[in-house]
């Protein structure tokens, strides 16, 4: 009696999530699909017409699930198929999930007695690389990781890892402390004079320290009325030329703020420079404005060093779309991290610790927690 052909495995169903971050899709993935679930791509998307202008761009992932029971099938499908609803699918804000794409059968891969592969981690990986984490960062973690089977660990011990050597190397920066005469500058739309005011406004709130506040002008004078309002507001006098400086001592606290400076201004760079180091300025604050991209980040620290910076300030985090990328600029910038700025409001909205506040922005809340609590031992 002729024997029929083998019976083709089932098509491995496939899925798309759209999510506003990577650390949501993590989530998503691992609660909705389990072990079973593969990333086959990431890209990231934008609204069209004119929502471009009014929503952040979200990331879409393809998943695709390893066939499954029936039992555990049907339960996938209840969760992933559309509904009965009025638009015919399935959906909410922060995930929607397609019909299964046909595909090819394939044959049988392993016999049933085979011993089932543990989750692969790189579907994380891949995630964390579309949140920006530099490339350079993922290799050498896994270079200084050698025992780990990183094809084969779960999540949390994957992701653990990563951000164990993130707070290792942070907690290895040069530790510098600011001094009593501070000054913040960056290109303009950085968001430097917001980072002045909030950080002015914890130290009187928070450290019960008074300070005095220096507009520069220079040659690009702007306008200084919301500045003088929030000074009077502090009670911090307001102080119009660098020669009323001189009416406080060297132990005074004098926050400086600068109108904006030009990328490649090298000849106004020099002056400021210059006007700086008369001033027996100690501290030079960077303000980044996270939201931009990392070449324009990169040209900021160029410009910072040329200007003698000594911290950066990461402002508008709240915004950012790819908070993964910060990491290479706080752990190789060659500046001291000193506070991150979120929200519009000058009177507070500061994290001061900088390790967790990027760290909550680029893995799941459960890793940074447990990263929290372990001191970022690995």
């Amino acid at each position: 009696m002729n024997q029929g052909a083998p019976d083709a495995s089932p098509a491995a169903p496939q899925y798309r999530i759209v999510v506003r971050s990577a650390a949501e899709a993590v989530k998503m993935v691992s609660e909705r699909f389990g072990d079973s679930a593969r990333v086959l791509s990431v890209r990231q998307i934008e609204a069209g017409g004119l929502g471009r202008f009014l929503q952040k761009p979200r990331l879409e992932v393809i998943v695709e699930v390893a066939p499954q029971p029936a039992k555990l099938a049907a339960r996938s499908a209840e969760a992933a198929l559309p509904g009965d609803d009025e638009a015919g699918e399935r959906e909410s804000a922060a995930v929607a999930v397609e019909r299964p794409r046909p595909r090819a059968p394939e044959p049988v891969p392993a016999p049933p007695s085979a011993p089932a592969p543990r989750r692969d981690s790189g579907r994380e990986v891949s995630l964390l690389r579309a949140s920006g984490l530099d490339e350079m960062i993922l290799e050498r973690v896994r270079a200084e990781n050698p025992g780990l089977d990183w094809r084969g660990a779960s999540a949390p011990e994957a992701l653990g890892r990563i951000a164990a050597w993130l707070r290792k190397q942070f907690d290895s920066l040069p530790k510098r402390s600011c001094g009593t005469r501070r000054v913040f500058f960056g290109p303009c739309g950085a968001g430097k004079t917001s980072a002045l005011c909030k950080l002015l406004a914890h130290d009187v709130f928070v450290h019960g320290r008074q300070g005095a506040v220096l507009k520069l002008d220079g040659e690009n004078p702007s306008a200084s009325d919301g500045l003088a309002a929030f000074c009077d507001v502090l009670g911090a006098p307001l102080l119009r030329s660098a020669s009323e400086v001189r009416e406080f001592d060297a132990h005074s606290l004098i926050y400086i703020d600068l109108p904006g400076v030009g990328f490649e201004a090298a000849a106004e760079h020099r002056r400021l420079a210059q006007t700086l180091d008369a001033l027996d300025v100690d501290t030079r604050v960077l303000v980044v404005n996270a939201g931009w991209e990392s070449e324009l980040i990169a040209d900021a620290f160029e410009m910072g060093r040329s200007l003698g910076a000594t911290h950066v300030f990461f402002s508008h985090l709240d915004e950012v779309r790819r908070p993964g990328k910060l990491w290479r600029f706080a752990l190789f910038g060659g500046l001291s991290p000193l506070a991150c700025g979120t929200g519009p409001s000058p009177a507070g909205e500061v994290e001061e610790d900088v390790y967790s506040a990027l760290l909550a922005r680029t893995v799941p809340a459960a890793v940074a927690r447990a990263a929290g609590r372990e001191g970022g031992s690995a």
